[in-house]
């Protein structure tokens, strides 16, 4: 075959959970909705620290969550930590926490938590699935699956060598043609670094479950260009902002 199967994981990782500290203790010492809120730089806002968010009772301190918000909480707590199988669960526990009364933009971080957890499981049952089966579509599936999961990459190293073992035996009847036209696509997008050709590139290599090392590496550069192009236009946003609120401001002097 040329190419050996990759472990990278689809971000470029070589390995690791991207909700694991999370999932150890998901809500100590946060917000009611089990999340810090992000600031405009993507890092968990200084909110926290300066006392913002959370109601205060008198006297200085904050009020402590009711029954319902509690409830609430525990409940998205427990579909992360146990990797929840149901997305319905997780909006379940949403809406409740709406209607007792939490922040919803802190809801909304503990929510995408809990999809993620349900992503975590459905890729981890297409996994063992797949070895069961042998078949190269259920192996395939189960990679896009856990690319799209982000899970770690040793997870998915037995289902890449039962693929690469069907490509060197001959057996498998995988499209090399189309893949390599999608990996041409993707190094395209990089060259290009537009926001619009890397997301369509990156979406339909996900869809292709490409499992060579080097077409699994070019999906992982692609991802992390499209990162970087991500933050360049908010921090020009952010730039043009600026240069607005001063622009306003010299008007109101003169």
């Amino acid at each position: 075959m040329g190419d050996t199967a990759s472990c990278v994981c689809g971000d470029g990782r070589a390995s690791g959970d991207g909700d694991a500290a999370f999932r150890q203790q998901p809500f100590a010492g946060m917000h009611p909705a089990g999340l810090p809120p992000k600031g405009p730089n993507g890092h968990a806002s200084s909110d926290i620290q300066q006392g913002k968010g959370r109601p205060r009772a008198p006297g200085g301190g904050r009020q402590p969550p009711t029954g319902d918000q509690r409830t609430a909480l525990a409940t998205l707590a427990d579909a992360v930590l146990r990797d929840a199988t149901d997305p319905q669960e997780v909006e379940r526990a949403f809406a409740l926490g709406l209607s007792a009364g939490l922040n919803k933009a802190e809801l909304e971080e503990a929510r995408e938590a809990g999809l993620r957890a349900v992503a975590r499981r459905r890729a981890r049952d297409a996994l063992a699935r797949a070895v069961l089966s042998k078949e190269e579509d259920d192996l395939r599936n189960a990679v896009r699956l856990a690319d799209e999961a982000m899970l770690d990459s040793r997870e998915i190293e037995p289902v890449l060598a039962m693929i690469e073992e069907l490509e060197a035996s001959g057996r498998s009847s995988s499209e090399i043609g189309r893949r390599n036209a999608i990996v041409k696509r993707l190094e395209s997008a990089i060259k290009r670094r537009g926001f619009q050709e890397l997301s369509d590139a990156i979406k339909e290599a996900e869809g292709a479950g490409l499992t060579i090392k080097k077409q699994r590496a070019v999906l992982a550069e692609a991802r992390v260009t499209l990162k970087m192009v991500v933050a360049r236009r908010e921090a020009a946003d952010e730039r043009r902002q600026k240069e607005r609120q001063a622009a306003g401001d010299a008007a109101e002097e003169a």
